[in-house]
């Protein structure tokens, strides 16, 4: 990853001249719509992983052995911040300004997104994400596959002790895992690797075998994120409903102070089992919930360290005196369409709406011409990324023709959920305007920014959202996106409620697939068949930053875009 700085001035817009300058059509582009999805085709006999090399085995997600990740035209690998000849700084306190909004610190029942901070200093999983893509030995040193493809067998790392002083082996790991399944334990995580992981087999102190139903290629990569997190046996089964605000876990530091919307203290894990680290003594953790507060705090050195800064705020740090910015490939932005009720119950109504759209405009205005203009789902960084899938860009006379097929040959109004935001209610204006062209009118209904996601769940107790601005987070493997969003079982799960038997097929052939690229034949079907049902229309694929004073070193960030604190330290 490379520091990328630009002169510019501060960017600050109205909602009123947006509105205007897209009544102007500014960067309109119309274009003909793409051929209608690939028809399915039998799939190939999956390829047998090979077993690994001997250790350390490092396996890159979609190969069964380890392979060097290289830089592509869409990607370029990320690396840590070296500064030649510089000396680091004993201890001290590192600074982390974010929004504060947690749920639990048990590691198997958070559902958070920024709670995944705190977690990964906290826990150690079997193995990690690396700052290429790739997956890395952690708690596990190195690992086999068996023949078939069904089981893998962990050797552990010796002598690596929990929070409260007892012994981290093989019958910890089964705990953990076994939880995880465990339907009364309730984790979200069941639904992550449930469907994969059978049982779990202790072979000896240090060497644990994972017996699979079938084999995964992206198993791996799931274990390195929250379902693979590692807690303290003897801390859970003490502790009770009380672990959730005092946990135990290996990572590299521990909880010191914690209340909600506070200043938060993880302290250094003095017996952390990776040499040297972690370099701070203590990690404070600002609850901001505003980003230009953050972003203030960096640049008057009250914070060292602000992370998801968007492209409108990212020109007040640019060139400024002791700050750098790294760029950081962002999520997939676009439009979320419930099916169940309506009015977007209608497919032909949906792509009326997905002709309306133009993802160019939207990058040129509200991200302000950073980023590019999505058309496929699977982000560019990702081996599932198609540049040629390119089925919705703005066509009036299409969108008009599917709003006919609808019904509505004379307009319609829809209801367009935005977050109570003033930046996403602009968003939801460009929005707005755009579908007016194609005499949709959209009623734009706000949502309080902290029930935004949950209103659009089939469980939400409230009004739910019907339609709206979405977006998600890149991961160690497509298939977890992909399958999370989309599939009638992970988006079912989340309360989505999608049902497509031909996407599913698609998923389920791609996820015990080894040669990625067979599986990228099986993702570019499988998305598709989402476009051709119009349930996400894609429109942006825009980067996030992460800002820090200049002294901070060693920031690598992994592509799913969780921060790693271990790793910072402070130079002299």
């Amino acid at each position: 990853m490379k520091v990328f700085k630009k002169n510019g001035l501060l960017y600050v817009i109205s909602t009123g001249l947006i509105t205007l300058m897209l009544l102007l059509g500014i960067a309109c582009t119309e274009s003909a719509p793409a051929a209608a999805p690939i028809a399915p085709a039998a799939p190939a006999a999956p390829a047998v992983p090979a077993a690994p090399q001997a250790a350390p085995v490092v396996i890159i997600p979609g190969a069964p052995t380890s392979i060097p990740a290289r830089a592509t035209a869409t990607r370029v690998l990320p690396t840590a911040t070296v500064v030649q000849g510089a000396q680091r700084e004993a201890g001290g306190t590192l600074r982390h300004a974010f929004l504060n909004k947690f749920d639990s610190m048990d590691g198997h029942l958070s559902r958070n997104f920024q709670m995944q901070v705190v977690l990964f200093a906290l826990y150690n999983n079997l193995v990690q994400l690396g700052s290429d893509g790739d997956i890395t030995p952690d708690l596990a040193s190195n690992w086999d596959f068996s023949g078939d493809g069904k089981t893998i067998t962990f050797h552990l790392q010796k002598g690596v002790k929990f929070h409260d002083g007892t012994s981290f082996d093989a019958n910890s790991v089964k705990w953990n895992i076994d939880r995880v399944l465990d339907p009364e334990t309730g984790s979200s995580q069941r639904t992550v690797i449930g469907g994969t992981v059978s049982s779990v087999e202790v072979i000896d102190s240090y060497t644990v075998k994972l017996h699979l139903s079938s084999p995964s290629r992206p198993l791996l990569a799931q274990l390195s994120e929250r379902a693979g997190h590692i807690l303290s046996p003897t801390a859970v089964q003490n502790l009770g409903e009380d672990f959730a605000k005092s946990p135990v876990g290996t990572g590299p530091y521990k909880i010191s102070t914690w209340k909600l919307a506070d200043v938060n203290t993880m302290t250094k894990n003095d017996s952390y089992w990776e040499n040297g680290k972690p370099y701070f003594d203590e990690v404070k953790l600002q609850d901001v919930p505003d980003i230009n507060v953050q972003i203030a705090m960096v640049r008057t050195g009250e914070s060292d360290v602000v992370t998801y800064v968007t492209p409108a705020s990212i020109e007040q740090v640019e060139n400024k005196s002791g700050l750098k910015h790294y760029v950081i490939p962002g999520r997939t932005h676009g439009f979320r369409f419930i099916d169940e009720v309506e009015p977007y119950n209608d497919v032909n109504l949906r792509k009326a709406m997905g002709y309306a759209f133009n993802p160019q405009e939207i990058v040129d205005v509200y991200f302000i011409g950073r980023g590019q203009a999505a058309y496929s789902i699977a982000p560019p960084g990702s081996w599932a990324y198609n540049p040629d899938i390119k089925v919705y860009d703005q066509d009036i006379a299409k969108s008009k023709e599917y709003l006919a097929k609808a019904g509505h040959p004379n307009g319609v109004t829809v209801p367009v959920y935005c977050r109570g935001t003033t930046t996403e209610i602009t968003r939801c204006e460009i929005f707005q305007v755009q579908l007016a062209k194609a005499d949709i009118k959209a009623e734009l209904i706000t949502v309080p920014k902290s029930d935004y996601w949950a209103s659009f769940k089939s469980m939400y107790p409230g009004h739910r959202s019907k339609g709206g601005m979405y977006y998600w987070s890149p991961r160690g493997d497509p298939h977890q996106s992909l399958h999370r969003v989309f599939h009638s079982l992970g988006g079912s799960n989340a309360g989505w409620n999608y049902s497509n038997s031909e996407y599913d097929k698609y998923l389920d052939e791609a996820v015990i697939q080894y040669d990625i690229s067979k599986a990228k034949e099986l993702y570019d079907k499988a998305q598709a068949v989402i476009l051709n049902d119009a349930i996400f229309i894609p429109h942006a694929f825009p980067p996030e930053y992460t800002v820090m004073r200049d002294d901070i070193q060693g920031f690598a960030q992994p592509p799913d875009l969780r921060l790693r604190v271990k790793d910072l330290w402070r130079q002299k």
